[in-house]
């Protein structure tokens, strides 16, 4: 059987394209899957090895801070904890300009690792003695946080004269008789060398 020149070139091109399909479906498509799924494990990846970095740099920030609290105001004993928190109001409200009217605290509640003390502040001030007061409570090198905060107009209408009631927090450590000790676990005495 004689094909003529146009049946060849028919038939030429029939299985030219017959072969670059099975050539794109058994060789490019799959190569196109597998670079769209190494893609994907890239980009997987990177995103863990970005959040285990963002850990890593907390982590290490949160090293520094925890050092900071063990040498500059954690404290073991209650009484200790109590009165540097006490001093440290009274010190404070006096460095503001506020008129600190009352100061107690409260029994102490315990806290995971940690026992928790609470203590009432009154004082009276204006705006600007408040806000420098609670510039040095948030910048303060102990344990501190302010749990409760209410603001009310002491005096006149439209006199800077308010009186102010909070509830501060301090924490110290649970004594180590009171919480078993984990394998491998660093005491405060290690972590201050």
């Amino acid at each position: 059987m004689v094909m003529s020149k146009r049946e060849r070139t028919v038939g030429i091109l029939t299985v030219t394209v017959l072969g670059l399909l099975g050539v794109y479906q058994f060789v490019v498509d799959p190569l196109l899957v597998r670079k769209h799924d190494l893609d994907d494990q890239i980009a997987a990846r990177r995103a863990d090895m970005d959040r285990n970095n963002d850990l890593y740099d907390r982590s290490k920030r949160a090293g520094v801070v925890w050092s900071q609290m063990v040498t500059g105001g954690l404290r073991k004993d209650p009484s200790e904890a109590e009165s540097v928190v006490l001093h440290s109001v009274r010190d404070w409200a006096q460095e503001a300009g506020m008129s600190l009217t009352g100061l107690t605290p409260a029994r102490p509640e315990k806290d995971k690792d940690f026992f928790k003390i609470t203590v009432r502040a009154t004082a009276t001030g204006k705006m600007a003695e408040i806000s420098r007061f609670l510039f040095k409570i948030q910048n303060s090198t102990i344990p501190i946080r302010v749990t409760e905060l209410q603001i009310n107009n002491h005096g006149k209408e439209g006199i800077d004269d308010l009186g102010v009631q909070l509830a501060i927090s301090t924490v110290y450590l649970a004594p180590d008789s009171d919480k078993p000790r984990a394998p491998g676990a660093v005491s405060l005495a290690e972590v201050r060398r």
